[in-house]
């Protein structure tokens, strides 16, 4: 069995996730840059640190040289508008960069969307997944047994918020303690997530990422 991880439902906000072995842990540290949006139409840059590859249970790899993770998309009001959750939010033309400058890249990678939920312990704290990654290169492509990004990240600031008082990430927006995975996500029973992390799961919104949309 993979690893919980933080995730958010769109067909069932109680939805749970794992990301099977192996995957990429990403942290946010000192650093890092964080979360950014910026733009009429933002464009998302998230930034953190692979920190290492967890192959199974008890079984880390630490990476040698800890390598920058870059992730850059733009708002799409279509897919947001698709989607019709309420504090929802999505987010095209995906590209991933994992490496440091001077080296050649772990991993890259591109995707279509990454959606963008409110995850319901706060009107700050949103969940994030992707729709499956294409491998696009880095020494670290063959390894991965599927693509996809889950995590998290809390809005630090907005140029704006929705009637319920929830950061409205179809505008300019900040963000810190970004945390992701990049692996498969597989749905597990909703009441096995709730024990596990107290969030709404993610596997119904990953699901969503694959449905073609109408």
């Amino acid at each position: 069995m993979g690893a919980a991880v933080l995730g958010v439902g769109m067909t069932g906000i109680a939805d749970a996730a794992t990301v099977p072995y192996p995957y990429i842990d990403v942290v946010q540290q000192g650093g890092d840059a964080g979360v950014a949006a910026v733009g009429s139409t933002p464009t998302l840059t998230m930034q953190g640190t692979a920190i290492s590859i967890i192959n199974g249970p008890g079984s880390v790899t630490s990476l040698a040289t800890p390598a920058m993770f870059t992730l850059t998309a733009t708002y799409s009001a279509a897919l947001t508008a698709a989607d019709g959750q309420p504090n929802t939010y999505d987010y095209t033309n995906g590209i991933i960069t994992i490496g440091n400058a001077g080296s050649a890249p772990l991993l890259t990678a591109t995707f279509s969307d990454l959606v963008m939920q409110s995850a319901g312990t706060s009107l700050f704290n949103y969940v994030i997944a992707s729709s499956p990654l294409a491998y696009t290169g880095g020494s670290l492509a063959g390894s991965l047994t599927g693509g996809e990004i889950v995590g998290s990240f809390t809005v630090t600031s907005a140029a704006a918020t929705t009637s319920s008082g929830a950061a409205n990430l179809s505008q300019a927006y900040a963000g810190d303690n970004l945390t992701a995975k990049v692996g498969a996500v597989v749905p597990l029973p909703a009441a096995a997530w709730l024990l596990l992390s107290g969030i709404g799961g993610l596997g119904a919104l990953a699901r969503s990422r694959r449905e073609p949309q109408a």
